[in-house]
């Protein structure tokens, strides 16, 4: 198997993490660049093989993959309200945060009272004023 169909075969997969690829190839020229990084390659190195250009390309891997490891977690980020707990969307949107995750994943939501606030209900309901039921007519 030629190295850009082993890229197209790792970008065509579902990973969960982002595969940085860099070819070693026999192919040069524009066409062979085009070829290679039309199938997804990130980087290549024509032969013959020198270790010094592949150290240095590794370090610049190391960092794109660290920058792409800050963009994911900065994107995972979600601003919401602290009072009435709506997210805000990217089209700067207030929504509560059951339709923003709803609209993004297959989550489905049922709600229900956790004992917290099931106890806190309760104490709120026992403290309401009782009201004989003649004066609710």
């Amino acid at each position: 198997m030629y190295g850009f169909e082993l890229c197209r075969r790792i970008r065509a997969a579902s990973r969960p993490q982002y595969t940085y690829v860099m070819l070693l190839t026999t192919v040069s020229g524009k066409y062979g660049y085009l070829t290679e990084m039309k199938a997804g390659a990130d980087d290549f190195l024509a032969k013959p093989f020198d270790e010094e250009l592949l150290a240095a390309r590794l370090v610049v891997a190391e960092r794109i993959l660290n920058l792409q490891s800050q963009v994911k977690h900065l994107a995972g980020l979600l601003p919401i309200c602290c009072v009435c707990k709506k997210v805000r969307d990217d089209q700067n949107y207030w929504q509560q945060v059951e339709s923003y995750i709803a609209k993004r994943t297959d989550a489905r939501f049922t709600h229900s009272y956790c004992p917290d606030c099931c106890d806190d209900l309760r104490r709120q309901i026992a403290a309401l004023p009782l009201v004989p039921a003649h004066q609710n007519s």
